[in-house]
């Protein structure tokens, strides 16, 4: 039988076969969709309705970061940026009458969901029929709880809320972005450096550079689990209330709270040592514990938020936590947001500033925290420009849209820079040259790369049913990071003796 055409080259066809009762499972099969493949998922929710979800392969590469504003209008955004973020959806009662769509990349984004006996009627009549975004929540979270879905609101309703808000002008809104990341990332580099020193050998001792629970471990677990809250349970209910605080919390704090670089070069470090069964023992269970973290944040995000929901008497169908009159949706409230912002980046800068010079004169090791903190901005900034490849693929034809290539490519970097400066602290040897390129992984490096949004990137894949494709980047994060920051550092250290 065939489905409801969801363009006019590809049609969805659902075999019989999987008209049985789900018990709350997911079965995915995957289909073409304009030139690409798409994970389709059914399964049934808690009100036994038949969910079935089309999911494109760019929206799931642009789960962790797009790279660009919220809603912009230029070259490349849309589709995904409309769905993997906004909770706006539509409605409609007649089968084939599809919104329209400024970009065929938008046709993409939908998530059908329908009475369960119009499934798999051979001919769908005229039933409901709702349009929604498939992300951040069926899709990724799955299915078993109707109150967390997306809403499915009337399209009126949709489109006045969209015509509703206004924003500072385009050039004023990006550097509004900018200064919401700047001061996450130095928020960030702080709590991970924090947590280096709690859990370090001076006072807990759990983590060690010399074994396989590495320095940043906590951090990344930390941040791992917190962006299952605010990068897929919570990420709408923050962006309803700012859509810069949400690129600030998740892809500045949770993102430069976490450090791929940092851990890659701590197992790169390991085996330079001769410790290899503690590095591969470090990459393993250092990215189990930091995708177990995602899990966990998930599910307890989602306890909490079906809590509120019923505690503050929400309508499930809405499902929103945000009041409202506390959305920053007028210039006057976008201008004083980001000039409260700046002004908390300026106290930053001279409090770091100030602090890093006097520790680097007294050739304290704490200077690092705080020169860290002045080059904390740049490694975000580019890891967020980076991010806009998320999604894209490769050449012409789009290959490989489901690679997170922005992500993969700032890991990679960063991995391979710090591995660099690492080695021209061996040849310096001086204990100003160690602070001030410590500063620079600390800082720089460590917001460059991420863990948090590479870990939500593969949890989406899994949850989507593409283990697969979420094993394969796994692999080519560690296997391309770990090999060239071994080729870079250890080598020079095996030629040269270094300590």
């Amino acid at each position: 039988m065939d489905g409801p055409a969801v363009s006019d080259s590809t049609q969805i066809k659902i075999d019989r076969s999987l008209s049985g009762d789900f018990g709350g499972s997911r079965r995915v099969i995957n289909v073409g969709s304009w030139g690409r493949t798409s994970s389709v998922s059914l399964s049934r929710d808690g009100s036994g309705r038949i969910l079935f979800e089309v999911v494109p392969d760019q929206c799931l590469a642009q789960v962790g970061d797009a790279g660009r504003p919220i809603d912009n209008d230029h070259e490349g955004a849309g589709a995904c940026d409309e769905t993997a973020s906004s909770g706006n959806s539509f409605e409609i009662s007649r089968r084939d009458s599809f919104p329209k769509y400024s970009s065929s990349k938008q046709r993409d984004s939908w998530k059908y969901i329908f009475d369960e006996n119009s499934v798999f009627d051979d001919q769908v009549g005229e039933r409901d029929v709702g349009i929604a975004s498939p992300l951040p929540t069926d899709s990724i979270l799955g299915a078993g709880d109707s109150s967390l879905s997306s809403s499915v609101l009337p399209l009126s309703h949709a489109s006045s809320m969209k015509e509703k808000e206004q924003k500072l002008n385009v050039h004023l809104d990006y550097l509004s972005y900018l200064i919401h990341m700047a001061v996450f990332a130095i928020l960030g580099v702080m709590t991970r450096y924090g947590l280096q020193q709690l859990f370090g050998p001076g006072n807990l001792g759990v983590t060690n550079a010399n074994n396989a629970l590495y320095p940043d471990l906590l951090s990344n677990v930390v941040g791992s689990f917190l962006m299952g809250w605010f990068g897929v349970v919570f990420k709408e209910d923050l962006r309803h209330f700012s859509e810069q605080l949400t690129v600030g919390v998740t892809t500045g704090y949770m993102g430069s709270l976490t450090t791929f670089s940092g851990w890659n070069q701590s197992m790169v470090v390991l085996s330079a040592n001769g410790h290899w069964a503690s590095a591969i023992l470090g990459m393993v269970f250092g990215m189990w514990v930091v995708d177990r973290s995602v899990d966990v944040g998930v599910w307890s995000a989602r306890c909490l938020r079906t809590f509120m929901i019923h505690k503050l008497h929400r309508d499930p169908e809405i499902g929103r936590i945000v009041p409202e009159n506390w959305r920053i949706d007028r210039p006057n409230r976008h201008g004083l947001a980001m000039l409260l912002m700046f002004l908390i980046l300026c106290c930053l800068y001279l409090v770091s500033g100030f602090l890093g010079r006097k520790r680097l004169d007294e050739l304290s090791v704490s200077a690092e925290l705080w020169l860290g903190c002045l080059v904390a901005a740049p490694g975000v900034w580019s890891r967020w420009y980076l991010a806009r490849l998320n999604g894209r693929g490769v050449g012409k034809q789009g290959y490989l849209q489901w690679l997170p290539i922005g992500t993969l490519l700032a890991n990679f970097v960063g991995a391979c820079t710090i591995a660099g400066v690492a080695t021209i602290a061996n040849a310096v040897n001086t204990s100003r040259c160690d602070i001030v390129i410590g500063a620079v992984k600390l800082g720089f490096m460590g917001c460059l790369s991420t863990v948090s949004t590479f870990a939500v990137e593969v949890y989406a894949m899994r949850q989507s049913g593409r283990e697969g494709r979420a094993l394969a980047y796994v692999a080519t994060t560690f296997v391309s990071s770990f090999a060239l920051g071994t080729l870079i550092y250890s080598v020079p250290v095996w030629a040269k003796h270094y300590d």
